[in-house]
């Protein structure tokens, strides 16, 4: 399975690792160790008794991610978003789309490719693969024929942690934020697809407590820190400042870098 996508790729990873270990041996990227050096090192790391591989691919200029599919050969590919990001490699956002578009044309004809139809361009750079899987909290598009996910009743706490409905069981996460919810979705739909119902699922998901940096919470006195440090492209900063609106208290503060 290849990952990639301008946001949120090492979280669906780990996510999606986790999940499919309730049925298999899975192993896959470390970290984020998804490069030119990352993918080969972890594709040489990987246990011989693995049942399935969960593969991280970045890029930041135009190509980069055919030449990682040409190492990792994926029978199946998910892109978790494209937006503004590396812009001064691909310069400008239709070569981006291009480049994490690759992903899908490597599994064109005989893979799988799992798509994010509540992000248009995703799902533009997937129409030509024979066989797609969609996931969104939008209900499915009208020019959608493949199989279909959907996350339902999408809402936040006043600590901003998700509840959805996936196949008429709910959802609850502990970690804050939308793009928690849209990794939880896209590893629900990756599992369903390998034969792990979203009722084994659900206790993994709901003790999920992310990575560090990423919309990390913690407290000191009587002020809370949301530590989103990891990454600062324009679209993890507007999801990070939406995170933050959801979280109650009498005054918000963004310290931005």
């Amino acid at each position: 399975i290849g990952i990639t996508g301008t946001n949120g790729k090492t979280t669906t990873k780990d996510l999606i690792l986790k999940l499919l270990s309730l049925r298999f041996t899975p192993g896959g990227t470390k970290g984020n160790l998804n490069n030119d050096l990352g993918v080969p090192l972890t594709l040489l790391d990987i246990p011989l008794d693995c049942d399935i591989a969960v593969i991280e691919m970045g890029a930041n200029h135009p190509g980069e991610i055919a030449q990682l599919c040409k190492v990792s050969q994926p029978t199946h590919g998910l892109v978790t978003s494209i937006g503004k990001a590396h812009l001064e490699g691909f310069g400008n956002l239709e070569t981006l789309a291009h480049t994490k578009g690759e992903l899908y044309d490597a599994v064109a004809e005989n893979g799988v490719a799992f798509v994010p139809t509540d992000d248009e361009l995703c799902s533009k750079e997937a129409e030509h693969n024979r066989q797609k899987i969609g996931y969104g909290f939008q209900p499915r598009p009208n020019e959608w024929n493949g199989e279909f996910h959907h996350g339902e009743a999408l809402h936040f706490d006043e600590q901003g942690r998700s509840r959805f409905r996936f196949d008429d069981l709910e959802i609850k996460l502990s970690l804050p934020g939308r793009p928690a919810a849209i990794a939880a979705l896209a590893a629900l739909t990756v599992a369903s697809r390998f034969w792990i119902s979203p009722k084994a699922c659900r206790a993994a998901i709901e003790s999920w407590t992310g990575l560090h940096g990423r919309a990390d919470i913690f407290r000191v006195g009587g002020i809370t820190i949301m530590d989103d440090s990891y990454n600062a492209n324009p679209p993890s900063m507007i999801a990070a400042l939406e995170t933050l609106s959801h979280l109650k208290g009498k005054r918000r503060v963004a310290v931005l870098g």
